[in-house]
C-alpha cells in the first residue's frame, strides 16, 4: 500500500472516530467542547497538518511511524472521553431511577412485561447469569459493531418500508443501521437490559431514527401480535440463551409468513489469536467452558443452521465471517478489552470456581497477553456464523 493511501486511512478512521464522541457527547447532554479537550484537538488539527504536509514530500518509514504513533495516542486520548460519557450517562441513568424513571414508572421497576427474574434494575444485578455482563469494557465491543460489519449478509435483503424485530438489540448500535435500510419502516428492538435500552433510545434520537422504537423485554414472550414483522435480526443472541427452541419458537410467531430470521454467533472455536504466546488459545477454551456453564452455547456460530431447521425455519443458508483486530489500534483494543474483562473477578472468580482455570495459568495468560499486544505479527479475530431462514407459507 502506498504511503498516500496509508495516510488517508489513518486520517478516515480517526476522523469517524472523532464523529462518534461528538454524536455520543450530545447522547449524554455534553457540550463537545467540554469532552473533546484542547491537548486532544491539538493533536487532531496537528495530525491534519501532517499529512497535508507529507503529500507535498516524500514519505519515509519514519514518518509513517510517526503517524502511526500520534494517531494511537490520539485514540488513547478519544478513549478516555469515551469512558467520561459512559460514566455521565449511567449517572443519568441512575438519577432518572431514583426519580421514578424516564416513563413515570416506579424506581427500579422494569418495563411491564418484564419477567421476574430478568435484567432490569440496574447492570451490577442483571449480569449474574449472562456471560458476557454489562461492564464498560464489553459495552467499548459493541460499540465496533454496526449493521454494515456485523449485518453485511442481511442488508442487501432489507427494502423500504418493512417491519424490523431486532431481539437483543443491546445498545442499538446495529439496529441504527437496519433502520436507516427500511425507512420509512418500523423497527423495534427488544432488549432484557434496561440500561442497554436507554443506550439504543438515545442513540436513535440522535441520529434521527424517529422509526426505531426499544422496548425492555424478553425473547420467549415478546409484546407483539403474530404475523407483524417482515424480517427478524439478532447478534450474539442465541449464543447466550439456554432455551434456543422457546425463543426461536417466539420468533417465527411475531413473523408474517415468508418473514425472514437472520442471526449472527459467535464460533468460539474458531476464534484465535496469533502467536498464541502461553497457549493464548487456551483462554477461548476457558470462556467456552464458562460460556456453557451457564447455560450457553460457545459454538453457536456453526450450529445455527441447524438449529434454524430443527426451529421450523425454511429455507436455511449459512454463511460465516472474521471479524478482525489487525491494526496497532485495533490491537492495543483487543488487548484492553481481554484485561479489562476476561482478567476481571466477573469471569476469574467462577472459572476458578468450576475448576477451568488455575491462578499459575491466568498469570501466565497475562503475560501471553502482553507479548502478543507487542509483537509486530500479532493478529486475532472472533469467528462469526450466520444463517438466515424464512417462517414457512401454510399450504393452500
Amino acid at each position: 500500500m502506498e504511503w498516500k493511501e496509508r495516510f488517508e486511512q489513518l486520517k478516515r478512521r480517526i476522523e469517524q472516530e472523532r464523529d462518534e464522541i461528538v454524536v455520543k457527547a450530545h447522547l449524554a447532554k455534553m457540550d463537545a467542547r467540554d469532552v473533546l479537550p484542547e491537548e486532544i484537538e491539538a493533536k487532531w488539527e496537528a495530525f491534519k497538518t501532517g499529512v497535508a504536509e507529507v503529500r507535498a514530500s516524500e514519505a519515509t518509514e519514519e514518518v509513517l511511524a510517526k503517524a502511526d504513533r500520534l494517531a494511537t495516542d490520539l485514540r488513547e486520548g478519544y478513549r478516555k472521553i469515551q469512558d467520561t460519557i459512559r460514566k455521565r450517562l449511567s449517572a443519568e441513568m441512575q438519577a432518572g431511577a431514583k426519580d421514578g424513571g424516564r416513563d413515570g414508572s416506579r424506581a427500579g421497576s422494569p418495563d411491564p412485561g418484564t419477567p421476574p427474574g430478568t435484567p432490569g434494575d440496574a447492570a451490577e444485578d442483571a449480569s449474574g447469569s449472562y456471560t458476557m455482563g454489562y461492564g464498560d469494557e464489553f459495552q467499548r465491543v459493541l460499540e465496533r459493531r454496526s449493521a454494515k460489519s456485523h449485518a453485511a449478509n442481511l442488508l442487501p435483503l432489507l427494502r423500504p418500508g418493512m417491519k424490523l424485530l431486532d431481539f437483543g438489540c443491546g445498545p442499538g448500535t446495529i439496529s441504527m443501521g437496519l433502520a436507516k435500510a427500511i425507512e420509512p419502516g418500523e423497527l423495534h428492538g427488544v432488549d432484557m437490559e434496561a440500561s442497554q435500552i436507554e443506550m439504543a433510545k438515545a442513540a436513535a434520537a440522535a441520529g434521527g431514527h424517529s422509526n426505531a422504537t426499544f422496548h425492555t423485554g424478553d425473547v420467549t414472550s415478546l409484546p407483539f401480535e403474530d404475523d407483524t414483522f417482515d424480517v427478524a435480526h439478532c447478534n450474539a443472541v442465541l449464543m447466550h440463551l439456554p432455551g434456543t427452541a422457546a425463543a426461536l419458537s417466539e420468533v417465527k410467531r411475531v413473523l408474517k409468513p415468508g418473514g425472514l430470521l437472520s442471526v449472527q454467533e459467535l464460533i468460539t472455536a474458531s476464534s484465535f489469536l496469533e502467536p498464541s504466546f502461553s497457549m493464548l488459545d487456551g483462554a477461548w477454551q476457558v470462556f467456552s467452558k464458562l460460556l456453557a456453564a451457564n447455560g450457553g452455547h460457545p459454538q453457536m456460530g456453526k450450529e445455527a443452521k441447524g438449529v434454524l431447521h430443527e426451529a421450523g425455519f425454511a429455507e436455511v443458508t449459512a454463511d460465516a465471517f472474521f471479524e478482525t483486530f489487525d491494526s496497532d489500534g485495533d490491537r492495543a483494543f483487543f488487548h484492553n478489552f481481554i484485561s479489562d474483562w476476561f482478567f476481571s473477578p466477573r469471569v476469574v472468580e467462577p472459572a476458578l470456581q468450576h475448576g477451568f482455570l488455575t491462578k499459575e495459568y491466568l498469570d501466565e495468560l497475562r503475560s501471553g497477553l502482553e507479548r502478543w499486544r507487542d509483537h509486530p505479527g500479532a493478529f486475532g479475530t472472533f469467528a462469526w456464523g450466520s444463517a438466515t431462514g424464512r417462517k414457512p407459507v401454510p399450504q393452500v
